[in-house]
């Protein structure tokens, strides 16, 4: 049995061992953190931020019993301003860095989903990985450092306690992909630069005992419904336990052939390993393991600390540290951050944020800002 295969079959069966402390579940992804300023709100602020989310909906009615949702970003520190040598992030551009419609339709036993993308962080979420221009992987798609993806358009169905899921999706990210699941503005190097955005394939999600498991199957990393080579076939799996009341742990992983990452490696075995630990009810402590295996051996090993607490009703304070080395490159960022939010402003989201850069040879301190709004 090869490593990593043996690596994956380590961590979920550690994962399946069984527990006597009862269990809490725990999200792990910052998307914990951007909700913290609602967390403690009073009754009448609560009621106050419902209102003012449904008065800024696009959509009042859900047109032929479509739900659709819609956000935006906008301020500097995009996806493609992430340098693919070093990982510093330039902050001179401003603009929409996202700009998202989600449709969702859902019956009795099934669900439809389709995602539109647009702005400077959509070039990630394209197929830039199909073997033609098919999906949203041609140059129609483009519009100077602004672009359109079709990030998702996939069809749920539940089969007894199971769902299966099979088209465009996600990868299972542990610090969100969309703006609204992200406490901060900025990605780190991990992020931007080896981490996969999308897969197309079929998964079969739930529970096995007391882990929440994904089984899978998907055509490489970041192709839409499309491939570049034959050889592309990536096992997907996931899992994801409460060990006690206040501690999670979750596993997302890709085995197989991969498609090449963004900066032209190709790679055989990724890993993101995630504790995360409510010290309280205001303070939230995260700690990941990236991992990723090439085609030639070579490996990138990852750190990432975080940590969030809620200072009050409208504001959260983060902190985010990574490391990353592959071969003799070594590579560090530190952010702090803010996320503030009204009640009566609920669907507006300000993310100021202070982001330090190290790749041993060059530093940069730089400011990054941005606001969310959903409607």
């Amino acid at each position: 049995m090869k490593m990593n295969q043996l690596l994956s079959l380590l961590i979920v069966s550690a994962l399946s061992l069984p527990q006597v402390a009862a269990e809490v579940e725990v999200d792990i992804t910052d998307s914990t953190a951007l909700a913290a300023t609602t967390v403690n709100q009073d009754e009448p602020a609560a009621e106050e931020a419902e209102a003012t989310a449904e008065a800024f909906k696009l959509f009042k009615n859900d047109p032929a019993g479509v739900k659709i949702s819609s956000w935006m970003a906008i301020g500097n520190g995009g996806l493609v301003d992430t340098s693919l040598d070093n990982g510093f992030v330039d902050p001179g551009n401003i603009g929409i860095n996202q700009l998202g419609f989600s449709m969702d339709k859902a019956g009795e036993k099934y669900r439809l989903h389709l995602d539109l993308l647009y702005g400077r962080d959509a070039v990630g979420f394209q197929s830039h990985q199909n073997a033609g221009n098919g999906w949203d992987n041609s140059a129609g798609f483009d519009h100077d450092d602004h672009a359109w993806a079709l990030p998702q358009a996939f069809v749920e169905g539940a089969v007894g306690d199971w769902t299966i899921k099979g088209g465009h999706f996600l990868f299972g990210s542990h610090t969100g992909q969309y703006s609204t699941d992200r406490f901060f503005a900025t990605r780190t190097v991990t992020e931007g630069v080896i981490s996969p955005f999308t897969l197309t394939g079929v998964t079969l999600t739930g529970k096995v005992g007391e882990v929440d498991t994904t089984l899978g199957w998907a055509a490489g990393a970041n192709t839409g419904f499309d491939t570049d080579s034959a050889d592309n076939s990536v096992f997907v799996i996931g899992a994801r336990r409460a060990l006690g009341e206040k501690l999670s742990v979750s596993y997302d992983a890709l085995i197989g052939d991969h498609n090449l990452t963004v900066v032209g490696v190709a790679v055989d075995y990724y890993h993101e390993l995630t504790a995360s630990y409510a010290a309280s009810d205001k303070l939230t402590l995260d700690m990941t393991h990236v991992y990723s295996l090439d085609v030639s051996g070579n490996t990138a090993r990852v750190i990432r600390q975080s940590a969030y607490y809620s200072l009050s009703d409208t504001m959260t304070l983060g902190q985010r540290y990574e490391s990353f080395r592959r071969g003799a490159a070594q590579l560090e960022t530190a952010s702090v951050g803010i996320n503030y939010q009204r009640p009566n402003w609920s669907n507006v989201m300000l993310r100021p944020e202070i982001r330090w850069d190290d790749d041993g040879t060059d530093q940069q301190t730089e400011f990054y800002m941005d606001v969310v709004v959903t409607f």
